[in-house]
Parts: structure tokens; sequence; C-alpha cells
């Protein structure tokens, strides 16, 4: 190989691993709902994401993510083994979050709405019959922005507050309460689509 091809080579591992670091480190941001940080630097998006309870190594910011920024912004030329180095390194943190990437999105807690849904002939069929009398905490994703939402059946109102609206303190606070729920059983992460919480919502009024 050529030492134009390898450069090449070694910019284009550095450039894809970041990629691929930095994607799962937003996805991650995105499901729980930390709106306040989605334009953070990535040293706060970190820092977000331990404070909810999801472990990440420093080594991902300092050897995937600052070897491209050195490259790209400092035109440094990293070597073969920074390269090895932060493709490993990218690979391995993928890998390690891949459950929680995989864990439902929550959007409820206490879910006081009775009703419906099959799926027939590849069809959704959802009907909403009534509330119960408790309230539901709805993060509507469902609509821009994003909205959470006090569903309180009781006093016969909605409260509610756009998730870019919350401070930082505010959004580590609420990301926590919904991750303290994923065992709850009035929790809904049952995995159901988008077309379920859209028709449940245009059905119940909220």
């Amino acid at each position: 190989m050529s030492r134009t091809h390898l450069k090449i080579a070694i910019s284009n591992a550095l450039c894809y691993a970041k990629r691929a670091a930095c994607c799962r480190l937003d996805m991650l941001l995105r499901y729980n709902h930390l709106t306040p940080f989605v334009r953070a630097n990535y040293p706060k998006k970190i820092e977000a994401l331990e404070r909810v309870g999801i472990s990440i190594p420093g080594v991902v910011h300092e050897l995937v993510i600052d070897p491209r920024n050195e490259m790209e912004h400092n035109y440094q030329n990293p070597d073969n083994a920074v390269a090895r180095h932060t493709v490993d390194i990218a690979e391995l943190f993928v890998h390690a979050t891949e459950a929680e990437h995989k864990r439902a999105s929550i959007v409820a807690v206490n879910w006081n709405i009775m009703g419906s849904h099959l799926l027939t002939d590849g069809r959704d069929h959802v009907k909403f019959r009534e509330f119960n009398h408790k309230p539901m905490l709805f993060i509507d994703v469902f609509v821009d922005p994003a909205t959470a939402k006090v569903v309180d059946p009781g006093s016969n109102e909605i409260r509610f507050a756009k998730l870019k609206s919350f401070s930082e303190e505010k959004a580590i606070e609420l990301a926590r309460l919904l991750r303290g729920n994923y065992s709850h059983s009035s929790l809904s992460v049952s995995g159901r689509g988008a077309r379920f919480y859209q028709e449940m919502k245009r059905q119940a009024g909220f």
C-alpha cells in the first residue's frame, strides 16, 4: 500500500470509528429524553449519560473521538497503531452498549388508559375505552417538539412542558425517574409502535 493510500485508510478508519461511537452516544441521549444535551459537546453528553446510570469509559473520548479531531482540526497524522486502537475501542463500546441500545425508550409511567390493541392482517386496531383514576406521565415524542405531559383524569386536565424547556438538571432528574421504572408493572415499555400511541392519543384527547 502506498503512503497516500495508507493515510486515506487511516483517515477513513478514524472517521468511521468516531461516527459509530458518536451515533451510539446520541441515540442513548435521545432514548433517555436528554434534550438539553443534544447540541452539547461530547464530554458533556458523556457526563449526562453517566449521571443517569449509563457507563461510558473515558477511553471512548480519549482514544476514539479525540484522535479523529486531532487529525481533522490540527492536521495530525496518526499512525497505524492509533487507528487500530481507535477502531477496536469503538467496536468494543458499541457492543458493550448494545443491551442498553435495545431497551425500549420509556414513554409512559403509570399508564392509565384502558383500551385494546390488536394486530390483524398487518394492521393496527386501537380502541380507547376510558381512563382509570391515576395520573400518568407521558413523554410525547410523537409531536415536535417532544413534550412531557401529566394526564390527570381525576382533575380532568393535562399539564405539559416541552422537553427543550427543561434545564439540564431537570432533564437528568426526569431521565432518572423514567429509568427507575423499567421493571415497574405499570410502565409502558411493550415496544408498541408509533401508530398505537398516536391513535390512542387521538381517541383519548391528549
